[in-house]
């Protein structure tokens, strides 16, 4: 296999390695199917490296209503509809 863009973390997945993160996924029923049409033409679609990335897309997605958020909400009079745009 190859090379993972980042490390895995036993304690904090509780996998061993990024191999079993692959395999557990495989073993979801509809998983295979969306890794291969998210990611297609890859001859095995469903790898840790294509699950991190997955992640990673779905994290950009998310609206943190964090401490942060509310320091510069009063700060700049932010609305409840806007993102971080920086940090």
């Amino acid at each position: 296999m190859g090379r993972s863009f980042i490390g895995i973390n036993p304690i904090e997945m509780g996998m061993p390695n990024s191999e079993v993160v692959a395999e557990r996924l495989k073993g979801i029923p509809k998983y295979p199917a969306d890794f291969k049409n998210v990611f297609p033409g890859e001859k095995d679609p469903v790898t840790f490296d294509n699950f991190a990335k997955a992640v990673a897309a779905l994290e950009r997605t998310l609206i943190s209503q964090g401490r942060e958020d509310k320091v510069h909400a009063q700060t700049n009079k932010r609305t409840d509809t806007d993102g971080i745009d920086h940090v």
